[in-house]
């Protein structure tokens, strides 16, 4: 890293201080700077913003370069950020991010100032790094969305992911050997489905698509489970005739996809088309000049809440897994006005909810539990919790009962009980297990149709 070194007059070095100063006191700058010559100019800046706050970040490049802006945030959030010349006082380039991505953009040589702020109605927390590629200038306009997104899916399960594109580009679908058993992806946009391919283990696919936002569902289609590992990334040059997204909308009636309109709005209730990003300096003015006299206006309508789901419908925890749930509104930017969350089993889940639309959870015994999230006193989303799977340790030669580990288990009560290793721990119909020498083994307990297990580990005798 290149650190420039000039001279400047005192009465300068004054005034800039005292102006630094005023913005530190505001909350509006926060005194980072770094100067790249090349490779990383920001390696993992952390920070949190409430709704509409944002953080500036200074820079300089030496020379024009290919910058990438790598975000993870956590949670399904918004996040608007901005590439402003300190020259003209202008954005170079605007876009939006969403989740974890990374963004690349062709820069050239002065000074600037990196502006993240958040555009969802929850906190934002998030962590950033940026680096200039003086060399790569080739790699500019591609952008990863989803980087090694992993995941286990269980017969016929399916999970959806969502993406947005700042205009038409070709995306590449890119699953690695991480991913066992058979899996098919469907994109959709606007309640309907562009686009379906399946395949085994690693693969890569390509699909061109136009600009808004996007639902990509991961579905386990071979009745066994799914273990998948998967990136998603847009080149935003290259738009190539010869690709043809593979099961088309114009291909495929709404019959032949998994994911109906009901279960569709449920998940993704009314996506937003966000169109085109800014693409160059003109556009940005154009746009601030005709939009400036209808912000105020149209603030109040787009703060109203027309409907709302978590970041997670369902859930499988291990006892004593930690996670955090987020509300996620529709439009992404509204506000609730009352929230609050219930527990309809505080015996399986303890619930820590606040008032920012998200909440704690936690397990405590296997079980179930739904987890509901009511705003505005209409809107209602839900998420089923089950707990799975526990763990003991039991010392050779001693006989342990399981039944109070499933006394929370609503149902049918009676229990299929089976050991994967009888030769380590032995179980009875009434779920009572014998450890009989060294090692581990799994007691599973089925009960109305849900497979509970107790991961038993056995110490020998010395």
């Amino acid at each position: 890293m290149k650190i420039s070194k000039t001279k400047t007059p005192k009465k300068i070095i004054s005034l800039i201080a005292v102006i630094l100063s005023m913005l530190l006191v505001a909350g509006l700058y926060v005194p980072i700077t770094a100067y790249a010559y090349t490779g990383v100019v920001f390696r993992d800046i952390s920070d949190s913003l409430n709704q509409n706050e944002y953080r500036s970040y200074d820079f300089h490049l030496d020379y024009s370069a290919s910058v990438s802006l790598e975000v993870k945030a956590i949670g399904l959030v918004f996040v608007d950020a901005e590439f402003i010349n300190r020259d003209s006082e202008k954005p170079a380039v605007a876009f939006k991010l969403f989740g974890n991505m990374t963004k690349t953009v062709a820069l050239d040589k002065g000074d600037y100032i990196l502006n993240i702020k958040n555009a969802s109605a929850s906190t934002l927390d998030y962590t950033f790094s940026l680096s200039a590629d003086y060399g790569n200038a080739e790699n500019t306009g591609k952008a990863t969305l989803l980087n090694n997104v992993e995941g286990t899916l269980e017969s016929n399960d399916y999970i959806g992911y969502m993406f947005y594109l700042e205009k038409e580009a070709v995306v590449t679908v890119e699953t690695t050997d991480k991913t066992t058993g058979a899996f098919s992806f469907e994109i959709f946009k606007n309640n309907s489905c562009v686009s379906s391919f399946d395949g085994k283990g690693a693969s890569s696919t390509q699909v061109n698509l136009k600009a808004g936002s996007y639902l990509l569902f991961v579905n386990e289609d071979d009745g066994g489970t799914l273990s998948y590992q998967f990136s998603l990334s847009a080149d935003y040059n290259s738009q190539d005739s010869n690709i043809t997204n593979p099961n088309s909308e114009s291909d495929n009636n709404d019959d032949e996809t998994k994911h109906d309109d009901e279960y569709y709005e449920k998940y993704a209730n009314e996506l937003d088309d966000e169109g085109e990003a800014n693409e160059d300096e003109e556009d940005v003015d154009e746009k601030d000049e005709d939009e400036s006299g209808d912000e105020d206006d149209e603030e109040d309508e787009d703060d109203v809440v027309t409907g709302v789901k978590l970041d997670k419908s369902s859930l499988k925890l291990k006892k004593g897994d930690s996670r955090e749930l987020a509300a996620i509104y529709t439009p992404y930017d509204a506000v609730a006005e009352t929230d609050s969350w219930s527990n309809s089993n505080n015996k399986v889940i303890t619930l820590n909810g606040y008032d920012d639309g998200t909440a704690d959870i936690k397990a405590k015994n296997l079980g179930k539990a739904t987890i509901t999230y009511k705003c505005d006193g209409k809107f209602t989303a839900q998420c089923q919790v089950t707990v799975d799977t526990t763990s003991l340790t039991i010392k050779q030669g001693k006989s342990k009962s399981l039944k109070k580990l499933v006394k929370f288990v609503s149902g049918n009560k009676k229990a299929k009980w089976k050991s994967s290793k009888k030769k380590i721990v032995s179980v009875t119909k009434k779920g009572k297990i014998k450890a009989k020498k060294g090692g581990k083994a799994t007691i599973t307990a089925k009960i109305s149709g849900t497979s509970y297990k107790i991961i038993v580990n056995v110490k020998r005798k010395r």
